[in-house]
């Protein structure tokens, strides 16, 4: 049952338009770097146990 409605709702609509992106990517370069930078420092300092044995 679940597989049917996958495969029906992976066929697009008749007379629907492709997707089309300006970019490969949702943000450019730099700001996913900070992102990452940012996820890890605040998982460092939200996690003071694993800080004192490092």
């Amino acid at each position: 049952e679940n597989m049917q409605l996958v495969e029906e709702l992976s066929k697009p609509l008749p007379g629907s338009q492709e997707l089309v992106f300006t970019s490969r990517y949702a943000q450019s370069f730099k700001t996913q770097c900070v992102a990452c930078y940012l996820k890890q420092h605040w998982s460092y300092w939200r996690n003071p146990e694993q800080n004192l044995i490092r």
